[in-house]
């Protein structure tokens, strides 16, 4: 017999793979291991690849305004396009990953993203350049990074901050080796050869997204019957609407993306203008990968130790990266500029590691899909706008000055927000804890006349 119910938890037995065990509050309880090894490492390999990319083009961005001969505003509209293409896909990622699972999503995503690159390199002005690369990549990339996230988060409760740091370490990587690469395929093949090669690389998250098998705690009816999914994506949404804290988390999450591409995009020209060879300053980004290697390690690790707040940990790490950004335009020597970049590159990884983990863990595992996916949108819209107001305060003031300072203004009110949702989960673990351990009331029987 089949079940007919709507809930999106209820699973039918004969078709179970493993029964999935729950915890106290009767939520589904992740694996924590088995194939969820395999998809920490195939993850490793798609968030390299997709922070690589977006940290690698500041030194794209550099190549663009010579190639066309245009003005940082308009060339920034590459980035911005790509972002808003990003959170568009979020909004709907997770409805796509609900109705077609993560395998499907990272394959199709990774094929759309060589597709825009390959597209791109005939493009022969800036808008038709802006368009191929801002949609098709940026759609590509917002996919696969959700994708390749929630089965991380899928397969992981008690050991998840450890496996989203060891398979966020693909973030330190990608900034540290794809960024110089790109530097040099420009070099030697200009930028269109450089895109030709970049979509060569991209195609290899296809055969790494074949690893990500669904956990057996998982319902096969829920991946094979396609009625039941729309059911099921619907209650998901619906659930997730009562998730207020998730929201306010979100909301400091676009905060913080809001000032986010600046550092990233900005920091490479900023360097040139101030007449520091090229060739260093394309090494910036690897040093913040390197450091952002060390802090996955480290922070990843302590995040799962008993008694430490992981939502507290996430708020000082944009703290910190606020107090950097904005100390960027006083930075005078090349020194200087490297001890920024390890200093960002460390808590920008701990911030990163942080979002899925945090997510998942307001919203429970089972709307880990649908939640993040609503959250790469605002991620998406912050980062639409950071690129422009990094442009246009550069075009009206002649310097990233106030680039830097606005962006460090935006991490601090994301922290803020965070330290809201801090206080709010705290005051919330406390009156549960007050209610479990009230004395309950004594029941006295009449007594009778």
């Amino acid at each position: 017999m089949t079940s007919t119910s709507t809930e999106p938890i209820e699973l039918q037995p004969d078709l179970m793979v493993v029964e999935p065990e729950r915890d106290d509050s009767g939520a589904l309880r992740a694996p924590d291991g088995g194939w969820g090894w395999v998809c920490v490492a195939g993850r490793f390999f798609v968030v390299a690849l997709v922070l690589g990319l977006v940290s690698g083009f500041g030194i794209v961005y550099v190549e663009i305004i010579d190639h066309f001969d245009t003005t940082r505003v308009e060339t920034a509209w590459m980035s911005s396009l790509h972002s808003a293409t990003y959170c568009i896909t979020g909004l709907v990622g997770g409805g796509v990953l609900e109705r077609f699972g993560c395998r499907a999503m990272t394959v199709a995503a990774s094929i759309l993203t060589s597709a825009g690159f390959i597209f791109s390199l005939f493009a022969q002005n800036l808008v038709l350049l802006c368009v191929l690369y801002g949609v098709l990549t940026g759609a590509g990339v917002s996919l696969m990074y959700t994708a390749s996230t929630v089965i991380v988060l899928q397969y992981f409760d008690k050991k998840r901050g450890l496996a989203m740091s060891i398979s966020s370490l693909g973030e330190g990587v990608g900034m540290l080796v794809l960024p110089p690469l790109t530097y040099l395929l420009i070099e030697t093949y200009s930028w269109r050869g450089a895109f030709l090669v970049t979509a060569g690389i991209t195609l290899n998250a296809a055969v790494f997204g074949l690893l990500f098998k669904p956990p057996p705690y998982l319902s096969k009816a829920v991946q094979n019957n396609t009625q039941r999914r729309k059911k099921d994506m619907l209650q998901s949404f619906k659930h997730l609407l009562h998730k207020k804290l998730f929201f306010l988390f979100a909301l400091g999450s676009f905060l913080v993306h809001a000032g986010y591409t600046v550092p990233l995009i900005n920091l490479i020209d900023l360097v040139d203008l101030k007449d520091i060879d090229k060739s260093q300053s394309a090494m910036l980004i690897p040093a913040m990968g390197v450091s952002t290697i060390f802090s996955l390690v480290l922070f990843g690790w302590v995040s799962d130790f008993p008694g430490v707040n992981r939502t507290g940990l996430h708020a000082g790490s944009i703290a910190v990266m606020a107090v950097s950004v904005m100390l960027v335009p006083a930075l005078d020597s090349i020194e200087a500029f490297f001890v920024f970049a390890a200093v960002y590159g460390v808590f920008m990884g701990t911030w990163h590691m942080g979002q899925a983990v945090i997510v998942t863990e307001i919203v429970g595992v089972e709307l880990t899909g649908v939640a993040f996916g609503i959250h790469t949108l605002h991620a998406g819209v912050g980062m639409f706008v950071s690129s422009l107001l990094a442009g246009w305060l550069f075009d009206i003031t002649g310097n990233y000055v106030w680039s830097f300072y606005v962006s460090g203004g935006l991490y601090l009110l994301g922290c803020f927000v965070t330290l809201l949702v801090l206080i709010a989960r705290h005051l919330a673990t406390r009156n549960k804890h007050r209610r479990d351990n009230a004395p309950s009331a004594e029941v006295r029987p009449l007594s009778q006349s």
